[in-house]
């Protein structure tokens, strides 16, 4: 070999993924979705059986936001009293997602009925404005919004990907 030249040294590098793309393909997927908690189109159509000519959205619509009646906010309500630990679950579902434990929809459907089972219970349990005498007469119970449980049936999810 002549003086001052190094010798050629062929390079083989070989790249390996041990499970990166896959990571990021089920972040990325873990993304965009909504879930939407309350009275959707198909129940919310329905005649309240309590309220002849009334829907079950128009009757949680009076209530929600007081319109007629004293506000009883069940759905914001329960949003607003459980966002902290809606976030927590949402994260862990998160995190299961992205570890390949489960997938975004199943993730999603568990966050769905964890949900829904909150806000009806936080219909029933909330400290909400006490009926009024002649309501409580009527009804013969002074849980206020719940009277055929109609309503409190009614609260279901949706989602969309």
């Amino acid at each position: 070999m002549a003086a001052g030249k190094r010798p050629r040294v062929k390079v083989q590098i070989k790249d390996v993924d041990k499970g990166y793309k896959d990571l990021m393909q089920r972040v990325e997927n873990a993304k965009s979705a909504t879930l939407s908690i309350g009275i959707m189109a198909g129940e919310g159509t329905k005649t309240h059986t309590g309220s002849p000519g009334l829907t079950v959205l128009e009757i949680a619509t009076f209530h929600e936001f007081g319109m007629g009646v004293p506000e009883r906010s069940f759905i914001r309500g329960w949003f607003y009293a459980f966002k902290d630990q809606a976030q927590k679950y949402i994260s862990t579902m998160m995190q299961s997602v992205i570890a390949g434990k489960r997938t975004k929809a199943q993730a999603l459907q568990l966050l769905g009925v964890r949900f829904v089972g909150e806000c009806q219970k936080y219909l029933i349990t909330a400290p909400f404005v006490p009926l009024a005498p002649a309501t409580i007469r009527r009804k013969g119970s002074s849980i206020p919004l719940v009277d055929t449980g109609q309503l409190k049936s009614s609260i279901t999810f949706r989602i969309d990907t």
